[in-house]
């Protein structure tokens, strides 16, 4: 079982990894198709670095899982106008 400071530990890694995810990608994804696709390869990169690569490349290959799929569910694949927590409630 972790300790609080671990949680808070993964949630500012998570932060780090969406922000550099961002950098990296500026533009996701249009649409919830193409930002399904960009979240399985992530998915794919992350299960050959488990199967044939160390256990830290598997650990930064599941944070890009993380940061890809934190983007959707904030909406990235949306217009501007329509982004942000909670998105999935304005539209449906």
């Amino acid at each position: 079982m972790g300790t609080k400071s671990d949680d808070w530990a993964l949630m500012i890694a998570g932060l780090l990894a969406l922000e550099t995810a961002r950098e990296k990608h500026p533009v996701y994804a249009e649409g919830q198709y193409e930002a399904l696709g960009v979240i399985r390869e992530e998915v794919r990169e992350f299960t050959k670095a488990v199967e044939k690569e160390s256990i830290l490349r598997a650990v930064e290959e599941a944070m890009d899982v993380r940061a890809t799929v934190d983007r959707f569910l904030l909406g990235e694949h949306l217009p501007i106008e329509q982004r942000g927590f909670g998105w999935w409630e304005k539209i449906a």
